[in-house]
C-alpha cells in the first residue's frame, strides 16, 4: 500500500505516524527506508522510532529530569 501512496498520491511519510506492526526494519526495507525519510512511530514497548537518512533509527527518552553526565 506504501508503494501506490507514494507513486500515486500526494502522501508524504513525514505526515505520518505509524504503528508499531509497520516499526519492523524488515517490513520497512519492503518500501525501502530512501523513500520513507520522516516516517515515524511508536513501538509495541512504548518507545518511538524514525526513518531518517535511510536508517532506522529507535530514539530513547529519558525519564524526568535525568540528563547525562
Amino acid at each position: 500500500m506504501t508503494r501506490r501512496l507514494l507513486w500515486s498520491t500526494s502522501w508524504s511519510p513525514t505526515r505520518t505516524l505509524a504503528t508499531a506492526g509497520i516499526g519492523d526494519p524488515s517490513t520497512l526495507t519492503l518500501v525501502g527506508l530512501t523513500d520513507l525519510d520522516g516516517l515515524a512511530g511508536a513501538s509495541a514497548d512504548g518507545t518511538t522510532w524514525l526513518v531518517a537518512h535511510d536508517s532506522f533509527v529507535h530514539l530513547t527518552h529519558l525519564e524526568g529530569n535525568q540528563w547525562p553526565t
